[in-house]
């Protein structure tokens, strides 16, 4: 409830350029609120999500929307399991975003098969601006 009403709270921001959820504990439902105000928060450039319980279904939602995001330059999602499932929708975002220079993804515990897969998203993209990945 208490992401719930943030993200409320934070629809529409025009000012808000860094946003700092990580070790909250938000899982998929969190990550869904998430997912839900930032295609209206013009302004932010920081996400950190960072150690928070998000599965393969909060991870989907989350990248399809960053992949159309113009305006995101850093993403973290450290310390979040990332299967070959969820690496699949890293892949999707960093294969379609444009704006994101920094991807965090310490601690996530990715196997060659989801190595694979996000390093084929990052190489089909020919308008990256990705800069870091760590």
């Amino acid at each position: 409830k208490g992401l719930e009403a943030l993200s409320n709270a934070l629809w529409g921001s025009t000012t808000l350029r860094e946003l700092e959820v990580d070790n909250n504990e938000i899982g998929d439902r969190g990550a869904h609120h998430i997912a839900a105000v930032l295609p209206a928060m013009k302004a932010l450039q920081v996400l950190d999500v960072g150690f928070n319980s998000i599965k393969v279904a909060g991870l989907n939602v989350l990248m399809k929307t960053i992949a159309e995001s113009q305006y995101l330059q850093s993403l973290s999602v450290s310390g979040n399991a990332i299967d070959a499932n969820a690496a699949k929708a890293v892949a999707y975002a960093l294969a379609y975003n444009c704006s994101l220079k920094y991807i965090h993804l310490v601690h996530c515990s990715i196997g060659h098969e989801g190595q694979r897969h996000i390093s084929a998203g990052i190489v089909s993209n020919s308008r990256t601006a990705l800069r870091k990945l760590t």
